[in-house]
């Protein structure tokens, strides 16, 4: 467990009792680190799976992140947020798999980078800074939320909701899909040039 403060060392693979990570704490998940689920809400500087092949799991609780999420390896599996959920005041790169289960929330300040899979599920994704979305996968989106200034990739899709009416959004020459199969609501205010839609 993340607050199982015996599970946690300075080095890979060294003694435990390190303590809980903090806020000012920078956290590896590596070759040498097993499965991590949360059992209340937690907090760090950054996180980085490079090498890492098991699941860090958290679920329904709240994962605040101050800098970067590096998930280069394994999974990371989200539940439905009733709160938070995951919030990166950095860039969200993804090399690994991430999974949002229910009505996961992830809010976004940085760039978001998707070279792996990401599964949205029934998801909301907020964009609340100046954002690049790129990466050799195309990003599926359920709901989107854009608070911030967002760049488009070459193609991302949509399958739920677009809010927008908060924040700018930059299509780039790119092209958005809305394929869900019901009913859609986009909501753009001065965030979408009707001229520019794909």
């Amino acid at each position: 467990d993340w607050d199982a403060s015996g599970n946690w060392s300075l080095t890979s693979g060294g003694a435990p009792g390190a303590g809980i990570p903090a806020s000012t704490n920078d956290v590896i998940f590596d070759s040498n680190s097993g499965d991590c689920s949360l059992d209340a809400n937690a907090i760090c500087q950054s996180i980085s799976s490079v090498g890492y092949i098991r699941s860090l799991n958290i679920g329904q609780y709240d994962m605040v992140i101050s800098r970067n999420l590096t998930h280069a390896g394994g999974a990371i599996i989200l539940g439905s947020s009733t709160n938070i959920g995951l919030d990166i005041s950095g860039n969200l790169d993804i090399s690994g798999t991430l999974t949002c289960g229910g009505t996961s929330l992830v809010s976004v300040a940085g760039n978001w980078i998707n070279n792996g899979t990401f599964i949205p599920s029934e998801s909301t994704v907020t964009f609340d800074g100046i954002t690049e979305i790129s990466g050799t996968s195309t990003t599926s989106f359920h709901n989107i939320t854009i608070a911030g200034n967002v760049t488009a990739p070459t193609a991302m899709n949509v399958a739920g909701d677009w809010a927008g009416s908060a924040g700018s959004f930059v299509h780039n020459s790119g092209k958005v899909t809305f394929n869900g199969t019901n009913a859609q609501t986009v909501t753009t205010g001065g965030a979408w040039d009707p001229a520019t839609t794909n």
